[in-house]
């Protein structure tokens, strides 16, 4: 019995000797849990986070470090400040840097690299509703040390075109109008390892908006050639229609495109550019 009882010892004394091994290689130092907030200039629908938002972060740490996760997904309040959802929490593992990239909206499987996600552009995805899907938002923070808070810039990866509707000759109603834009590419992709936005293909396809109070904001995928677009316009029970040039647009600029409503049909004028927090200005011609 004495025997048996010695032996037990030994035995559990061996396994918590292994144990303690293994904890300074490989457990996760859970005191340093890393605090990560975002902030955003501008949304596609608001100018702050939506509580409930998906966010996924990245952890590559440098010189041959342990800290490496992939696609965890973590939720934002409105405030901005992220918390762990599910894939893993992410933790220190050793005194190496950390680079960290994140994007929004959370895609694919938490804990799992997310793919490219390929999308074509459809009405429904230009309501309010539907628009904060579509607004890829995308950061990076590099070098971080041990210990320090990750507080990210994400920045806009995508396009936006504003029709901006003027009451002209004769004066149309301009506060209640549908219209449909056809001859623009509304298929393309995002990846989010490098937060790159951009059109895909050649196939164009058309938007059918209605219920317009004077301008109409759209997010599009940023295109790096121009395109001429067709535009229908109906108030009331006339519909006008024009063509003009979309210029090339990049990624977090908006792209202001003057549309005047004549009775006798549309004038579309040079239009303004400018990011979603800042500007310039650029042209866009059109055949009446």
């Amino acid at each position: 019995m004495k025997a048996t009882t010695f032996i037990s010892i030994l035995a559990a004394a061996t396994i918590l000797a292994a144990c303690g091994s293994d904890e300074g290689t490989s457990v996760e130092d859970m005191s340093s849990a890393v605090t990560f907030s975002g902030g955003i200039s501008t949304r596609a629908s608001g100018t702050s986070w939506i509580s409930g938002d998906l966010v996924s972060i990245t952890a590559a740490a440098e010189n041959s470090g342990a800290t490496n996760y992939s696609n965890e997904e973590y939720t934002s309040d409105a405030s901005g400040n992220f918390t762990y959802t599910s894939g893993a929490e992410i933790y220190y593992k050793d005194s190496n840097a950390v680079d960290f990239t994140a994007y929004y909206p959370f895609s694919g499987t938490a804990g799992t690299a997310a793919g490219t996600v390929s999308k074509t552009v459809a009405a429904t995805d230009e309501s309010s509703t539907g628009q904060p899907a579509i607004d890829y938002l995308w950061a990076q923070k590099t070098d971080v040390a041990k210990g320090a808070t990750v507080t990210f810039a994400f920045t806009h990866k995508m396009s936006e075109l504003t029709l901006k509707f003027i009451s002209g000759t004769g004066l149309p109603d301009v506060t209640s109008l549908s219209y449909t834009l056809s001859g623009i590419i509304l298929a393309g992709t995002f990846i989010p390892s490098t937060g790159v936005a951009a059109t895909s293909g050649t196939t164009t396809g058309s938007l059918v908006m209605s219920s317009v109070n004077t301008t109409s904001t759209l997010i599009l995928f940023p295109n790096a050639s121009t395109q001429t677009a067709s535009l229908s316009v109906t108030s009331g029970s006339v519909t006008y229609t024009s063509s003009f040039t979309v210029p090339i647009m990049t990624s977090g600029n908006n792209y202001e495109i003057d549309v005047t409503v004549n009775k006798t049909g549309l004038s579309v004028s040079g239009s303004t550019i400018t990011n979603w927090s800042s500007g310039g200005t650029t042209t866009a011609t059109a055949t009446v």
